[in-house]
Parts: C-alpha cells; structure tokens; sequence
C-alpha cells in the first residue's frame, strides 16, 4: 500500500484492470493514481506493447483526489495496452493490457485479490451494460454479511474494497465466505477465505 503523498517515479494504474474484457459499444473509462506534485499526464493507448505507433494518445489534466481519469470512446475489435506518464516525468507506467471484444461473449467478470485474506481485499467487476448491480457478502449459511453494491452502474470495471466487517461494522470470523454479483441476468458466487 502507499499513500497519495509518497513520491512516485511513475504513475500507478488502477483500471481498467490488466487483462479486463469489453463489449465493442462501451466506452472506457482509464484512471491511474496520480504522481505527488503532477497535474497533467500522457495517456498512450496502442494494439502493440512496443507503443511505436500509439493508436490513440491523450494529454490528461487532474487537480483533484488521488485519481485521475479519462473516458475513452468505444474502441473497435481487438487487444489492447495501455500506459500513463506524467507531463513533467521521464518514467512511463507499468503496461496493462484490456480486450475488446466481438458478438456475444459476456463482458461480465468478477474476481478478488488477495485471497485468502487479512484484514482486507479488493473485488473487481465489469458489467457489459448499464444495470442495477448487487454485490454481497455471504457466509457459508447463505446469510447476508455485507452489502459492498446495490445500485444502478454504467458498463465498465469497478473496484471495491471489503474490510473483513459486516454490515454493523462488526469484525466478521475467520471462515469461508462467498461474494456474490448480480447484474442484468448475470450471476457469479465465488469464494473468500478471511484469515484473521
């Protein structure tokens, strides 16, 4: 973990997740976080990770929070990599890459890292469309111990942290747990192993 004040020879990526699929109509949205003391960033977006030719580049502005982002029109067929570098700096970030994809083949994905865990992990989630998404905590009773989503999300990866609590802020045992995604049809459990 760090902190938005440690300084960063390269800024750090956030998402989309490195290997994240999408549909061919979604727009992206590309956050990383910012390096201390940078306001503006290079956005390189290439079908090669050699980045000769950039398919598309953009120059990024943020002023505010830890993140900055760019929203990127819907981007035809194919692999992709991606990399970001501060106006000002020299060293480029670490390179991710992201697939758009063709026809039917779901945009939906869910995973968690780390796992086994203690005292928190992160789960990421890419909905293909906008829809109500529901992502819940439960133990291996089937009884609800947390609630992370229950709201309306655009077509994109998100991220969200659990802490191990339920939903009274409660430190939850040791055990196996699930975490479960709904969304426009599309249902996945998985499981969670908290070590405490």
């Amino acid at each position: 973990y760090f902190t938005v004040g440690d300084l960063l020879s390269a800024p750090v990526l956030y998402s989309p997740a490195d290997g994240a699929e999408f549909g061919p109509d979604i727009g992206i949205l590309f956050r990383w976080y910012k390096v201390d003391g940078a306001d503006s960033y290079d956005l390189q977006i290439d079908d090669q990770p050699s980045f000769n030719n950039p398919y598309e580049e953009f120059v990024c502005s943020c002023t505010e929070g830890p993140l900055c982002s760019e929203a990127v029109s819907p981007l035809p067929s194919d692999t992709y990599y991606w990399r970001v570098k501060a106006e000002s700096g020299t060293e480029w970030s670490d390179v991710w890459s992201f697939e758009v994809i063709e026809g039917t083949r779901a945009s939906y994905s869910m995973t968690s890292h780390p796992n086994p865990f203690n005292p928190m992990t992160t789960i990421t989630y890419s909905i293909a469309k906008a829809s109500h998404v529901n992502l819940s905590i439960y133990n291996v009773k089937g009884q609800l111990v947390r609630t992370l989503v229950n709201e309306i999300k655009a077509a994109n990866e998100y991220r969200i942290m659990w802490d191990g609590n339920d939903n009274s802020g409660v430190a939850a045992a040791s055990g196996i747990y699930f975490y479960s995604i709904r969304a426009d049809g599309f249902k996945s459990s998985k499981k969670l192993i908290l070590l405490r």
